[in-house]
């Protein structure tokens, strides 16, 4: 497991060359967050796919500046992260005995207490043909039930200015496969869900360091979840149908966060924040 303060000069480092402010929506209740003696799960908007560095230095500074430093953290994350040795580490890519941690090693760690913190963006490879902003369907429910068995709460946060960092560019639909296969973003194309998404988007996102973001803004709120443990299915098919009804209303919840996030930081006045 990593500490949140573990690279913490390096990440703030980062933060000086690429983003110019964070701007936290006001009433964060950062206690209630991270209390050492709990556990909790962040499920985080996606952005560009390059969205989780832009999180790491979004984010992980003030955590420490809270006095969370001292948490550890892992996050759920495309194996491709794993190719990247110290942004993986950074992240906090997890893996055992060479394979990714799942669902039973998770609630493990969590309920020994050496996990803290777990985060997700369960856009996942979805934010491939997404604007950089709105929130793109869930590849999994899954991260919903780690919460629920460990007792985490569950934390959504949303951000607008990573989309700075996407470029969309208009591509067939063959093509578009055989690139992603290419740089080995392994996306089930046989899923017919996913088939007709892409054949809709008519585009693929491009990610990379575009400039210094000018401002970031961030806010958050907790999710109070209708499932509980107990009402979680013994059959697999069953409960991933239970999961994705609770995730999908998690889903419109944070839809609604991005929105009113967007209508005030093009309001003019822009959103009640404090800038950090």
């Amino acid at each position: 497991m990593v500490r949140f303060d573990e690279y913490n000069t390096l990440i703030r480092v980062c933060r000086r060359l690429f983003i110019r402010n964070v701007h936290f929506r006001d009433g964060m209740p950062w206690d209630d967050y991270f209390k050492t003696e709990s556990k909790a799960l962040i499920v985080a908007s996606h952005g560009p796919i390059i969205g989780p560095f832009l999180w790491v230095m979004a984010l992980f500074p003030r955590i420490v500046d809270e006095g969370y430093g001292h948490l550890t953290y892992s996050a759920i994350s495309h194996p491709l992260i794993r190719n990247i040795p110290v942004f993986a580490r950074m992240v906090g890519y997890e893996k055992r005995g060479g394979r990714r941690l799942r669902t039973d090693d998770y609630i493990a760690l969590f309920e020994s207490g050496k996990l803290n913190i777990l985060s997700v963006a369960p856009e996942g490879e979805y934010s491939l043909y997404g604007n950089g902003l709105d929130i793109q369907p869930f590849r999994s429910p899954r991260s919903l039930e780690i919460a629920l068995r460990a007792n985490c709460r569950i934390v959504l946060m949303v951000a607008c200015g990573f989309e700075r960092w996407q470029r969309n560019v208009s591509i067939g639909s063959g093509r578009r496969k055989r690139l992603t296969k290419a740089i080995g973003l392994r996306i089930p194309f046989v899923n017919k869900l996913d088939e007709q998404a892409l054949e809709a988007a008519h585009q693929l996102s491009v990610s990379g360091m575009f400039g210094r973001i000018h401002d970031i803004y961030i806010a958050s709120e907790l999710y109070e979840p209708e499932l509980t443990a107990a009402d979680l299915a013994g059959d697999r098919a069953t409960r991933d149908e239970q999961l994705w009804v609770e995730a999908n209303r998690m889903r419109q919840q944070m839809i609604r966060m991005v929105d009113a996030l967007k209508a005030e930081a093009h309001g003019g006045a822009g959103p009640r924040c404090e800038t950090r």
